[in-house]
């Protein structure tokens, strides 16, 4: 439970009056669209009436024209629409946003108001309802700034605000019912890869909500989105080009009641963990061959590896095996936020890294259906986990605009996730008739980075077309070094005072290396062409798309076996002396002992 949320923050808005003018214009900005569809609309002169000062729509619709301070008049024509005047009074340090929508002609019965002065930017809620409102698939969609405003650090808590979602594991989408594996993700577009081994679902915990400008689902299928999904489409949208200069800062601290202070289980950490990034400590050692470990036989003596060879790899493997107990330390968070256009050439960067340190108790019953289909208790466990989580995400956008018409952009995201957990549980299986204790240390590093080659090109002259195109690449890791497990029992019924000895189970003395790499390519274009014809406004879009991908997983597993003394004997080490198994891991696994 977050008691207490403390957050700075500070944000300044740079100066919008053109400084190699002397401070005497202001910057307006908006968007023509269409009023019946809000198709936005590039290439649409907007001129300042009574003077020369002509500027056109780029590829998003958006104009910019600087203003001296006062009363204006804008007017905006196209063939097959009704002329616009918007008035717009402007004042220094006014930061205005007018935003016009033209009506064609067909409709010249419904005239009515054509501008609107606000400053909603495309993640606030009245923007994404306008989304909503205008899509033409059943969509759900949230903004970053109701994110933030409701507390959510990544999409995957936002997600759980939306109607017919529900949020799994603080990470994976259910829509209307149906599991993650019916779901998929986009980014800007583009398919991403999964840092998951068995799922083809992204983990939305690895978008934070400084980086993104909204996240749309859509629920019945586009012909010009991937068709890939049956139960809905997870679109993230990263954060946008701004309309003028801005800086944003912030700090947060958060304390969690039952961790912040209180003695908790962790992984013992390594020196980068705070980052989100293992040392290298964890590593296999690299004296390890990367094939299979085989004893070596007596039919097969130039095959595999000789008694000693193996017992050299194993002793090399760190002997610490038990979650170390540590005061929980407050979460703490900070993001910045860049953007601005210089010339022709636009930047937008963001980053944020988050910490923190959590604890969860809970009991885990397992049942199975008795006689008289009642439910019987084969296990009841008491559970503690305590987790270390740290999380860096940068978005890098840069974009250069040849003519109103014509743009290029590079777009570049990467998210980085490392997470640390220490668990224990103890409790009776009657199922086999044992009492255990479990110990558990866990570190998994997930990595996303997406790199995106995008141009946009508007042809006023051929059917007032758009040419939009892309090349994505995008690389998923998943690094879990070095899980380690031990697993202790004492016969039922327990009293209190068994001696516990290491079991000769799969899951005890237990070490795995996983490794996981996921690349996507995915290549795209459209070409759009807009019409007024019939009094309607009509678009019309064909468009290809390519994706390759290819998946590489290694996992790596190795266990400690007990070695016993004849049938039914003792379990002894290399020198034949009996062991004692109650002896804790990092007293049992020492170098003498294997062999």
């Amino acid at each position: 439970v977050c008691l207490l949320a403390l957050l700075l923050f500070a944000s300044g808005i740079a100066p919008v009056a053109a400084q190699q003018a002397g401070d005497q214009t202001v910057r307006v900005v908006g968007t023509v669209r269409d009023q019946q569809n809000s198709i936005s609309l590039p290439g649409i002169p907007v001129e300042v009436v009574g003077t020369t000062q002509i500027v056109y729509t780029d590829v998003d619709g958006r104009y910019v024209v600087n203003l001296p301070p006062g009363a204006h008049e804008l007017k905006v024509s196209m063939e097959g629409y009704q002329d616009r005047r918007v008035t717009v009074n402007v004042a220094r340090g006014d930061t205005p946003t007018v935003d016009i929508a033209i009506q064609m002609t067909g409709f010249a019965e419904q005239v009515t108001v054509t501008g609107q002065l606000l400053d909603a930017e495309t993640s606030s809620a009245e923007a994404q309802l306008g989304v909503r409102k205008h899509a033409q698939v059943i969509t759900d969609n949230v903004g970053s700034q109701e994110m933030k405003e409701n507390g959510d650090t990544d999409a995957a808590g936002a997600m759980q605000r939306v109607t017919g979602l529900s949020v799994v594991d603080n990470q994976y989408v259910y829509v209307r019912g149906l599991g993650e594996r019916y779901s998929n993700t986009t980014l800007a577009g583009s398919i991403l890869p999964t840092t998951e081994p068995d799922k083809k679902v992204v983990p939305l915990d690895m978008f934070p909500t400084a980086l993104i400008d909204s996240v749309q689902v859509a629920k019945s299928y586009s012909p010009d989105k991937s068709a890939e999904f049956a139960g809905g489409l997870v679109q993230i949208m990263p954060i946008r080009f701004p309309n003028r200069p801005v800086v944003d800062l912030s700090y947060g601290l958060d304390f969690f009641s039952t961790a912040t202070g209180n003695t908790i289980l962790l992984s013992p950490l390594g020196s980068r963990d705070w980052l989100g990034y293992d040392n290298g400590a964890r590593a296999l050692p690299g004296s390890f061959p990367s094939g299979k470990l085989v004893r070596r036989g007596i039919f097969t003596p130039d095959v595999g590896y000789s008694p000693s060879e193996l017992t050299e790899f194993g002793r090399q493997l760190e002997n610490a095996w038990t979650p170390a107990s540590s005061s929980g330390l407050p979460g703490q968070s900070w993001s910045a936020v860049l953007g601005n256009y210089f010339g022709k050439f636009g930047v937008v960067a963001s980053a944020r890294h988050s910490y923190k340190e959590q604890f969860v108790e809970e009991d885990r019953r397992f049942c199975r259906i008795a006689s008289g289909q009642n439910l019987e208790a084969i296990s009841d466990y008491k559970m503690q986990y305590g987790t270390q989580k740290a999380q860096l995400g940068v978005v890098a956008n840069f974009a250069y605009q040849f003519t109103p018409g014509n743009r290029l952009a590079f777009e570049n995201f990467y998210s980085h996730t490392g997470r640390d957990e220490g668990r224990y549980f103890e409790g009776p299986n009657t199922e086999n008739n044992q009492y255990y204790r479990n110990d558990r240390v866990q570190f998994i590093e997930e990595g996303l980075i997406s790199n995106s080659l995008v141009g946009e090109h508007f042809v006023k002259n051929v059917a007032n077309s758009l040419l939009d195109w892309r090349v994505t690449f995008g690389r998923a890791t998943r690094d879990e070094p070095d899980l380690r497990e031990t697993l202790y029992q004492s016969p039922l019924p327990f009293t209190g005072t068994g001696a516990f000895l290491l079991a000769d189970e799969s899951q005890s003395g237990f070490r795995m290396f996983n490794e996981l790499n996921d690349d996507t390519l995915d290549v795209g274009g459209n070409w759009s062409l807009f019409s007024a014809a019939g009094g309607k406004p009509t678009q019309y879009k064909f468009g290809v798309s390519y994706i390759e991908r290819s998946r590489d997983f290694q996992s790596r597993r190795f266990r400690f076996i007990p070695t016993t003394a004849g049938t039914g004997g003792a379990v002894v080490g290399p020198d034949g002396r009996p062991l004692n198994l109650s002896q804790t891991p990092e007293a049992l696994f020492v170098s003498q002992n294997i062999g």
